[in-house]
């Protein structure tokens, strides 16, 4: 099926050639539509980050108020990665059902009222199924804005604001600690600091949520259900916004159809789904991106969580310029400090994420910038050759800040995500884009939560075979990296 400009002429919509959906979104420009859409993508993208992370920085506040065991508190630490594990699926399959921008209102405005709900909870049980929750609706923010921002982009474009959407997750990292040091140090008689601390992190939420309600469904999307008439009126809009000029002035009238699947719910669909993610030419690409997408967040999520804690011990050893190994042997054998819910809350492990954060802002920028010119795929192995070399050296390392900023390069493995979701949103076809990318995040979360819970005990104990062990884990993932796809099929 062929469609015409609704403003054209018979004549002029017989005479015109149609025009792939590829020329037609390059001939829409890039302006201020696009520049609009990457700042609520991004919004998106960072409200994600900050629901997810945020309850890391209150465990101690909250155990006092709540009165959880230590067992529960690391239960807890994870209750934002289990819901986005077990949401990211069905949200993505919701993307590719109902459309990319209508699941992430409705999913927005769910998380938006469990978080709020979980600020006032009375009990631990309360608090941790109301953050799983918000996990949960939450990882609509990323199983489908990746789909959504590249659908909006040509050749040209797309990587770099896939990218670029990608930088507003290390801004989420430096957002929940610079609240965290403005808030938690508060004495407040009626009210808990870290319960205020919750209700400020859900504010990118609300805003993107808001943003969202002022942007059209995907173009690419609306095609491949068969709707070429709305396509073209949300092309003509981009059109008119980027270059100010009239939406008749458009000159695309006529579009080449896509294959298309109508928008279903059941489980049949899910089915199909699955079958062309995991057929017989493309299975093994997939399996291929989820293990990457594990092991990456398996190594970042996972050295992240415990940064504070190795910083801390670095910090009590710091004038026998030890290694890091050796801090945490010595800090072991000495007399260990459990956290009190007296006294003022000390907020250093805040300014320190504050600045890890920083430091992933302008890395992600670097990394938008440059995709385009160096290669998805060389990059890509760059950076994990650069992250394997820092978590061996580690080894060596005696001096304090040395062996924070290699610490750091290894935290900053996770910063290829933003790669990982180019190479895969290029290469899985629109219809299933948003489910396989939702597949992908799956692997990220699960990687998280194996990584959280089992990096503490394996460092603690077997500290100087850790870091080696994580250096050929990291070899590993980059020989994988060589496989993945280098062009859209």
């Amino acid at each position: 099926m062929v469609s015409s400009s609704e403003n054209s002429s018979d004549n002029d919509a017989d005479s015109a050639e149609p025009q792939t959906f590829e020329e037609a979104i390059s001939s829409t420009m890039v302006g201020r539509f696009h520049y609009f859409h990457l700042f609520i993508a991004g919004m998106c993208a960072m409200s994600m980050m900050v629901e997810v992370s945020c309850l890391s920085l209150v465990m101690s506040a909250a155990k006092c108020d709540l009165n959880f065991t230590v067992y529960q508190q690391g239960l807890l630490g994870s209750s934002g990665f289990i819901g986005v594990a077990i949401g990211c699926q069905v949200l993505g399959f919701l993307a590719d059902s109902l459309g990319r921008v209508k699941t992430l209102r409705i999913m927005l405005g769910i998380s938006i009222c469990s978080s709020l709900i979980s600020a006032f909870s009375v009990n631990f049980q309360m608090l941790m199924v109301f953050r799983v929750f918000t996990g949960f609706f939450i990882s609509g923010c990323q199983s489908c804005v990746f789909s959504y921002v590249a659908e909006f982009h040509g050749s040209k474009s797309r990587v770099k604001y896939i990218t670029m959407t990608a930088v507003f997750l290390p801004i989420g990292g430096v957002y929940f600690p610079g609240i965290a040091i403005g808030v938690l140090p508060l004495s407040l008689e009626s009210f808990s600091p870290w319960r205020l601390y919750l209700i400020l992190n859900i504010l990118p939420s609300i805003i993107a949520c808001g943003g969202l309600f002022l942007l059209p469904e995907s173009p690419k999307y609306l095609l491949s259900q068969g709707k070429p008439d709305e396509c073209l009126k949300v092309l003509r809009q981009i059109f008119s916004v980027n270059t100010g000029k009239s939406k008749n002035l458009y000159p695309c009238s006529k579009l080449e159809t896509l294959e298309f699947q109508r928008s279903q719910i059941g489980l049949k669909l899910i089915k199909d789904k699955f079958k062309v993610l995991f057929s017989k030419n493309i299975y093994l690409q997939t399996l291929n991106l989820c293990f990457v997408a594990f092991g990456i967040t398996f190594v970042g999520t996972g050295t992240y969580m415990w940064l504070p804690v190795i910083i801390s011990f670095l910090l009590s050893n710091s004038e026998t310029s030890s290694t890091v190994c050796e801090a945490i042997t010595s800090s072991q054998a000495g007399n260990s400090t459990i956290s009190s819910c007296e006294g003022p809350v000390n907020t250093l492990q805040y300014e320190i994420l504050l600045y890890i954060g920083v430091f992933f802002v302008c890395s992600y920028f670097f990394i938008s910038q440059i995709i385009t010119l160096v290669g998805k795929k060389r990059l890509f192995v760059c950076w994990l050759g650069v992250n394997a070399v820092s978590s061996i050296v580690i080894y060596w390392i005696h001096n304090i800040y040395a062996s924070m900023v290699a610490l750091t390069i290894v935290v900053a493995i996770g910063n290829t995500n933003s790669i990982l979701n180019a190479i895969a949103a290029d290469y899985f076809p629109t219809d299933v884009n948003a489910m396989a990318l939702s597949i992908i995040l799956m692997s990220c979360k699960v990687g998280a939560v194996v990584g959280t819970n089992v990096f503490g005990s394996i460092l603690l104990q077997y500290c100087n075979q850790f870091f080696f062990v994580i250096g050929g884990f990291i070899v590993l993932l980059l020989g994988l990296v060589f496989l993945l796809p280098g062009n859209k099929r």
